[in-house]
């Protein structure tokens, strides 16, 4: 049953996709300041559970995705980040954490993903060109 009233909703957005965002652009620009007010209160009020569930959509994606990098073997939770394969973390529509909703949820298949530390998720992104070094006369060695 909610299944279905999800997928109604989803279909009823995809149709109604422009007219839902102008409306809400134009009634945010009409009531800035309460928008405004909301937010920051929202926020202040909900900070602490919304960190909390961040980190335990987090903590699924680690497990499912094997819970250590998958180059170096580091296993703290802080550290760990999703890596796109294939690339394409740029171009996925979803923020990190709708990205770790999606995963946990099983709509998003992670086929394409793996779990890389800081320092190596940047290394690969140097390996693979996404980032360039632009120091001169520069040499690792």
């Amino acid at each position: 049953m909610a299944s279905d009233r999800r997928d109604y909703n989803r279909k009823y957005y995809q149709e109604h996709k422009e007219h839902i965002l102008s409306t809400n652009k134009k009634y945010r620009q009409e009531h800035k300041e309460q928008d405004k007010r909301w937010r920051a209160t929202y926020t202040k009020k909900h900070y602490d559970e919304i960190r909390q569930i961040h980190w335990k959509r987090k903590l699924k994606v680690v497990e499912m995705l094997g819970g250590k990098c998958r180059r170096c073997g580091e296993m703290d939770i802080r550290v760990l980040q999703v890596n796109h394969i294939n690339g394409g973390g740029r171009r996925d529509p979803l923020g990190k954490t709708d990205l770790y909703l999606e995963i946990v949820q099983g709509r998003r298949p992670i086929d394409d993903l793996e779990l890389l530390c800081a320092n190596c998720n940047i290394i690969y992104e140097y390996e693979v060109g996404h980032r360039r070094v632009y120091l001169p006369n520069w040499c690792p060695n």
